[in-house]
């Protein structure tokens, strides 16, 4: 392949390969990244001033090659895109994403994992908590991916795994709940399992958990929603903590409820992978108003970080929520991201953590690309798109 482009723009390119990007602003024709040079003289000839900007167009989408091309206004890339070829151009900044296989250090590349907690980073322990497809449970520091680990209760097998700042929950196969307790920054793999008094619920099995600062939010095999204030054990000169159940829409199955770092966003899925925010969440009124069908996307599974909520979609992909906050507590609109996976979860400041369809774990990065004189924040911020939407010609 032919590359003519100012030599300023190289450095650009190569990360563009390393971070997958999604881009749209002006350029001029003979910048162009092109297969073949004697194609970009017949582009250049075609774009004499008695020929319209919209037959260059047109004949650039009407062929297959791949171009990409960046200057001091932006990028343009002509790609093919669902059997077709088209012309896009990004007027603002870049935000290109990577993914990169994070394996903890010293076990087998092949491990299978089935559930990753990120949310406790921030946290005294600072820990990525996993469990493996055997029902062990593993926990390491994002910084020296040292794991530790920890084996699961006494004939239990750990299928969920959801963490807090200094406290870990855990559901077994069997529908049972478990506290790691003593997590502290000396002891980041805590000291004991707890098991959990259900007898409240009686014969309703927890299927999902999810929790937050203060409370923790559940779901049964009946598809009902509770939700419970305190995510520590009771002292044992006091009342166990209630399960509250929370109301639901007619009809309406919940298999899956998240609940954010700061116990103001809960969002769930039904058994029809429909979508669903929580109104009037406060910290007042931790319960909430009512449920929220949120359009747009299907889901099989959600994360929440301190300000964006994070759908996987049916098919893998990746789906951010932007501009959510308490008094907007559904947000505006669904933008995907690059990559697909099976399982995935987020730290309070948006860093995505993933668990590929054989079991691996995977990290998102995440860089800028800041177009020249444009005024913006030098590095993503939680729940804002910096990447400017593409234009598509």
């Amino acid at each position: 392949m032919e590359v003519t482009v100012q030599q300023g723009y190289f450095s650009f390119l190569i990360c563009a390969f390393k971070y997958r990007i999604t881009v749209t602003s002006r350029s001029t024709l003979d910048e162009y990244l092109m297969e073949d040079s004697n194609v970009l003289k017949m582009v250049v000839n075609m774009a004499g001033s008695a020929t319209r900007m919209d037959k260059v167009v047109s004949w650039l989408t009407s062929h297959q090659a791949i171009q990409v091309t960046a200057n001091s206004t932006g990028v343009w890339v002509c790609a093919q895109f669902q059997r077709k070829t088209t012309l896009q151009v990004s007027r603002g900044n870049l935000l290109g994403s990577s993914w990169g296989l994070t394996n903890p250090l010293g076990l087998p590349s092949a491990t299978c994992w089935i559930s990753i907690s990120a949310a406790a980073v921030y946290g005294p322990s600072g820990m990525i908590w996993a469990a493996q497809k055997s029902g062990e449970v593993f926990c390491f520091s994002p910084m020296t991916m040292k794991p530790t680990l920890i084996n699961p209760p006494e004939r239990e097998k750990l299928i969920q795994v959801s963490a807090s700042a200094d406290v870990l929950w855990a559901l077994s196969a069997n529908g049972n709940i478990y506290l790691r307790v003593g997590i502290s920054p000396k002891c980041p793999q805590g000291k004991e399992w707890k098991k959990l008094d259900m007898a409240q619920l009686a014969s309703s099995k927890v299927v999902n958990l999810s929790c937050g600062q203060e409370n923790v939010w559940a779901c049964d095999t009946s598809g009902n929603c509770y939700m419970r204030v305190g995510i520590d054990l009771p002292q044992h000169d006091a009342l166990p903590f209630a399960w509250l159940p929370v109301d639901s829409k007619p009809q309406t199955f919940f298999t899956q409820v998240c609940v954010g770092p700061t116990d103001s966003m809960v969002w769930a899925i039904d058994n029809k992978k429909a979508v669903y925010s929580r109104m009037g969440v406060t910290k007042d009124f931790p319960v909430g108003l009512e449920w929220v069908l949120v359009e747009g996307t299907q889901a099989q599974e959600l994360c929440i970080s301190s300000d964006t909520v994070w759908a996987l979609c049916p098919n893998g992909d990746i789906a951010c929520r932007f501009g959510t906050s308490q008094r907007n507590a559904e947000g505006n609109y669904w933008k995907k991201i690059p990559g697909n996976f099976a399982n995935i979860s987020v730290t309070q400041t948006n860093d995505l953590w993933s668990l590929s369809k054989e079991g691996q774990i995977f990290k998102r990065s995440v860089k800028i690309f800041k177009r020249q004189h444009f005024d913006s924040p030098s590095s993503p911020q939680p729940g804002h798109d910096l990447e400017e939407d593409w234009e598509l010609l």
